[in-house]
């Protein structure tokens, strides 16, 4: 009888198992439909991906931890054995965790072929390496994927080539991924930003020892959604590096100030003559595509500052690289201020060549390239040399600095090494791209006689100032037509032209300033060529979006900061990338004075924030911008009132809150309200008159007023203690404000004078005629000029006392006023925070300069003179 009750009990219990392994099964596949559904759309490669939100299928595992990294470790362990999952953390304020060792997730033998997808969700989240250890490695058959972290001051200490071969690493200073036996891990990064990680040289460092931030090896596959590298240094791929992988997708996302610091030393320490001063790709068996990212002052000593791309043949894979389709992709990307680091801070170096920006080689791969823009690039060579087919469309390679690295004849924009078959150029600038003395050709390079043959050039521009004959500006003339090439001062007869079919050699009415301000003139360039906007001989004043309307906040004409476009989800473009202080400027037409209803709608996954909207440089409103713990969802808007006059003016949303990624913006809507106007009674002298800023000449008034009153004002000046009761007669200067307005402002004053102040509004309707004159207010100009006697401080004799500029109060000594001093040429000499009513010009030649005062949003321009 016990035996036979032993056996039941034993069906029972393996019943139970089988449905336990059952729901563990179900529960795996579930953790793994997060990477399917929250990657990239195949239908639109270039949309920026939804975030996994922080509520999910309830079938998938979840852990939530106290931020420490013992909790840590042995959670993304637990992922690891069990069903993987989502790892969140209980913190609501910003926390740091640091790191003792690297953590390996690499699957346990007998669960190797069984895929986990783990997501840590790292909002408020900082891992750090403390300098001395990676943060992450990634092996086997894992799928990673890190959101809203930021990842600093990792550091891979390879220490020898027989150490790395002991523990299988080759890099990523934090976070590596790597192949386990036969299976591959993946990456996906989610605004996240890498910062001052770094992989440590060692005595025979080789140049795959490389990728500061990531490391991708053999196989595997990484994706970079909306992420920041900045400061990360290697020998090679000073962001990312990357070897015989399969796929490497960058989205929206920005490098700056990434470093390849590798070199060939002349005492055998390494011997390292590639380098890439962002991104090195060494083969891939799918396309690398980058779309809508920012590549600014990266860096390095031999090769390229910001990528090299090898395409052949990956091992063990069929083709094994990309066939049939461009291996390297890169959209709507700029390449701006990148330069060539020289062997800074080394002495025992063999100088290897410096070619520029990107070098892209390898079998008959082809590159294509799109709606980008090179700016101001320090390059031995050209800020693209090809080693392969090629098409560039919709391109700008503008203001390129030739170095004396290299011998100047190979030297151009672009240089075409080697054509195995094709490359073509369409709707192309080549912009100020001024040559050194025995350049061959400036913007279009090449050597081999093929290259004629192969390569077409289309409805593109090419202008310089150097006016030398002798050096081209394409080396032999192209295939193509419908070009335009200009030199001012140079006889069109003899400009070489730079393609077969004769080129319009004509003025093509480019402003010579910079690529922003460049226009071209309709009645010597057909419309649509060039990779920039039409207009007729100068740019005409914006109309600007109309107000009642929507304003699609992408659609912005000035910014600072990091915030940027970026595509939405389902279609369009938002704002995001925004942080603490970065704005977005309008130019908008106001149809009709009154109050309107603002309605912005914004989303939250970050830490939320503000939109503080002003206009002409008068604050309006203050919306607050709540998380709604979503990056995309649009629905709710959040709203206020503002008062706005008709007519063309600027509108500025300025971003304020935390620190990090605040929250995106999809649009904000106007919309008139319907009050009835009224016109107050004109037996009331107007109120509330108050001087708000001035300068030399003019002073600046706001006063009280409704925005639906009828009435318009107006403003005179007479000299101090000269008005005898009569408006009319005796004024120094005039002006008027229509209905509506609240701030008018006087000019055609005397800079350091006093004057008295007569304001009165002027009615219609019911009761026409002029009201009585409001109570006589005294102020006074800025002075004309600061000076400087001794030439070694300046002190700002305009803040003697106190001086209100636009509602803000700077006195002598004040703290936390920001300032900026510049020269006639518009450069920043000089800037900091006042501490005192000086500040040190010593060694500045005598002349004008501009001294720019800001506080908060507040700012005030004035002259000044060094003598």
């Amino acid at each position: 009888m016990k035996h036979k009750v032993s056996i039941i009990a034993l069906l029972v219990l393996l019943c139970t198992n089988f449905a336990s392994a059952q729901t563990v099964e179900s529960r795996r596949q579930a953790a793994n439909t997060l990477w399917e559904t929250y990657g990239r759309n195949p239908n639109n490669p270039s949309q920026m991906p939804d975030a996994v939100p922080v509520n999910v299928n309830a079938n998938i595992d979840q852990i939530v931890i106290d931020p420490t990294f013992s909790n840590l470790e042995t959670a993304l362990k637990n992922l690891l054995d069990n069903n993987g999952g989502i790892l969140r953390f209980n913190a609501t304020t910003p926390t740091t965790i640091n790191f003792n060792n690297v953590i390996h997730l690499n699957p346990s033998y007998q669960n190797r072929d069984k895929v986990r997808t783990i997501v840590i969700q790292g909002k408020n989240i900082t891992f750090d390496g403390q300098n001395n250890t990676s943060l992450f490695l990634v092996r086997g058959s894992v799928r990673l994927v890190i959101q809203d972290a930021t990842l600093t001051n990792a550091n891979f200490k390879g220490v020898s080539q027989a150490n790395l071969k002991n523990i299988f690493r080759s890099g990523g200073g934090a976070i590596e991924v790597a192949q386990a036996a036969s299976f591959f891990g993946s990456l996906r990064v989610r605004n996240c930003q890498f910062v001052n990680n770094k992989v440590s040289h060692f005595n025979g460092i080789g140049e795959n020892q490389n990728g500061a931030a990531i490391r991708i090896n053999n196989k595997s596959t990484a994706e970079v959604f909306g992420c920041s590298f900045k400061n990360n240094q290697a020998v090679t791929g000073g962001a990312i590096g990357a070897t015989s992988i399969e796929r490497l997708t960058i989205i929206n996302s920005s490098f700056d100030s990434n470093l390849s610091n590798g070199y060939k030393s002349t005492t055998g320490y390494m011997n390292v003559v590639e380098g890439a001063g962002a991104l090195r790709v060494d083969r891939t068996t799918k396309p690398l595509e980058i779309y809508g990212t920012s590549f600014v002052r990266n860096s390095a000593n031999v090769k390229v500052s910001v990528m090299e791309v090898f395409i052949a043949p990956v091992f063990g894979s069929s083709p094994g690289y990309p066939t049939n389709e461009p291996a390297l992709v890169i959209d709507n990307c700029e390449f701006k201020d990148n330069t060539y680091n020289n062997y800074a801070g080394v002495s025992n170096f063999e100088r290897a060549f410096f070619a520029g920006c990107i070098v892209f080689h390898g079998n008959s791969a082809k590159m294509k390239l799109t709606n980008s823009v090179f700016d101001n690039n320090e390059v031995g060579q050209a800020n693209v040399r090809l080693i392969n087919n090629f098409e560039f469309d919709n391109c700008t390679f503008a203001n390129t600095k030739f170095l004396n690295v290299v011998d100047a004849p190979q030297q151009g924009a672009v240089f075409l090494q080697k054509i195995p078959e094709s490359g073509s150029f369409n709707n192309c600038t080549f912009y100020k791209n001024e040559p050194r003395n025995r350049t061959m050709a400036n913007d279009i390079m090449f050597w081999q006689g093929t290259v004629p043959s192969r390569v077409t050039l289309n409805n593109s521009i090419f202008y310089r100032t150097n006016t030398s004959t002798n050096i081209k500006q394409v080396k032999a003339p192209l295939k193509g037509n419908g070009n335009n090439q200009y030199i001012p001062g140079v006889a069109s007869s003899s400009l070489s032209e730079v393609t077969t079919t004769a080129s319009n050699k004509t003025n093509p009415n480019i402003i010579a300033n910079n690529i922003v301000d460049m226009c071209l003139g309709t009645n010597t360039l057909p419309l649509g060529i060039g990779g920039i906007d039409d207009c007729s001989g100068t740019p005409p004043n914006p109309i600007g979006i109309v107000i009642p309307g929507t304003i699609q906040v992408e659609n912005f004409v000035a910014k600072n900061g990091e915030v940027r476009a970026e595509n939405t989800p389902g279609g369009g473009q938002n704002l995001g990338f925004i942080k603490n202080n970065n704005y977005t400027e309008y130019d908008i037409n106001v149809d009709k004075k009154g109050t309107y209803t603002l309605d912005v709608f914004t989303s939250s996954n970050g830490v939320g924030g503000n939109v503080v909207v002003s206009v002409g440089g008068v604050n309006k409103a203050t919306l607050m911008v709540p998380v709604n713990n979503a990056w995309h969802t649009y629905d709710t808007s959040i709203t206020a009132n503002l008062d706005l006059v008709a007519g063309t003016q600027k509108i500025r949303f300025t971003y304020t809150g935390g620190a990090g990624f605040l929250f995106n913006f999809d649009r904000a809507e106007f919309k008139l309200n319907t009050a009835v106007p009224v016109t107050l009674d004109c037996n009331d002298a107007p109120t509330g008159l108050k001087a708000i800023s001035s300068t030399t000449n003019s002073i600046t008034f706001s006063f009280d007023n409704s925005s639906n009153d009828l009435r318009r004002f107006e403003l005179r000046a007479f000299a101090q203690g000269t008005f005898g009761g009569n408006i009319n007669s005796g004024a120094v200067s005039y002006a008027a404000a229509p209905e509506g307005s609240s701030t008018i402002t006087i000019r055609s004053l005397q800079g350091a004078t006093s004057y008295d102040f007569v304001f009165r509004a002027l009615c219609s309707g019911s009761n026409p005629g002029a009201s009585p004159v409001a109570p006589l207010v005294n102020a006074s100009t800025s002075v004309t000029l600061a000076k400087n006697v001794n030439n070694e401080e300046l002190e700002i004799i305009a803040y003697e006392g106190s001086l209100e500029i636009n509602n803000l109060t700077v006195f002598t000594g004040v703290e936390n006023v920001r300032y900026a001093l510049y020269n006639l040429s518009g450069q920043i000499v000089k800037k900091g925070i006042l501490t005192t009513s000086k500040i040190s010009t010593k060694g500045f030649p005598k002349g004008i300069y501009l001294l720019e005062l800001n506080k908060g949003i507040k700012r005030k321009v004035f002259k000044t003179l060094l003598q």
